[in-house]
């Protein structure tokens, strides 16, 4: 063989051995290989006054509003407008030591921590105000069964003389003294996570601690502004009451159902 022949060969062979690597991959349908990526993404549960993303407040927690005299029976008289622990007082309406409101809410591991503002007035016997002091919360909540709101009102009680106005709605009459809150329907809610029980009337149970509790409709988490609702706060001042200075809460529990 000559030697021209055997080059003539050694070219084939390479040639044969070039194209081998490529027989080893699939052709059509036959034998096919992929690659699938999954996204797991878990959405945590938003149930809360106002909202935040990072340290921005998207939705505020809400505002406290000062009340307003209704007319010369309402205000103060002769006293100062300061009680005695120095703080500013309306003259015969609440007078908010903040407009900024303090969450009630429970943290991740303890007792719920309770919003300190406090609406302070001073008042003469025989004078009430059904505008004594408002408050607006704002709530924000992606659980679809829903949240309730549970309102626990106490007496405000007499520092040294132990006597009371109590929890048992607003009246016009000063024959008693009570004080009282009623609900504003809530705003802002899709029709089908409307608040029950949130008419715009006073509390009305003769009791130091009446509980009511409002319930959200199941089906749809809030909108990105959340449900917005108003207090307002009654108080009305027997002629026979006491002179002292009478202090008491009403504490607001935010709750998943």
């Amino acid at each position: 063989m000559s030697k021209k022949l055997i080059a003539g060969a050694g070219v084939v062979a390479s040639f044969a051995i070039a194209l081998a690597p490529l027989a080893t991959f699939a052709t059509g349908t036959t034998n096919p290989r992929g690659i699938t990526d999954t996204l797991n993404v878990t959405i945590e549960k938003v149930c809360s006054f106002g909202y935040k993303q990072g340290a921005t407040q998207v939705v505020s927690l809400g505002s406290h509003t000062d009340g307003s005299e209704l007319s010369t029976d309402n205000i103060s008289g002769t006293q100062a407008d300061t009680p005695s622990n120095g703080k500013t007082a309306g003259m015969g309406y609440g007078k908010w030591d903040s407009t900024t409101l303090t969450a009630y809410d429970i943290p991740a591991g303890g007792e719920p921590t309770k919003s300190g503002e406090t609406a302070y007035a001073v008042m003469e016997t025989g004078t009430n105000n059904p505008n004594f002091a408002k408050t607006t919360m704002n709530i924000v909540c992606n659980n679809k069964d829903g949240y309730t709101l549970t309102a626990t009102p106490s007496a405000l009680t007499g520092e040294t003389n132990g006597e009371t106005i109590v929890a048992a709605g607003y009246g016009d009459s000063v024959t008693t003294s009570t004080w009282g809150y009623k609900f504003a329907a809530a705003t802002g809610s899709d029709n089908t996570n409307t608040l029950t029980n949130a008419a715009q009337t006073w509390n009305a149970n003769a009791s130091a601690a009446q509980v009511i509790t409002l319930t959200s409709g199941a089906g749809v988490a809030t909108k990105a502004t959340g449900d917005s609702f108003t207090i307002t706060y009654g108080v009305s001042v027997a002629t026979n009451l006491s002179a002292d200075t009478y202090e008491g809460s009403i504490d607001y529990l935010l709750a998943e159902i």
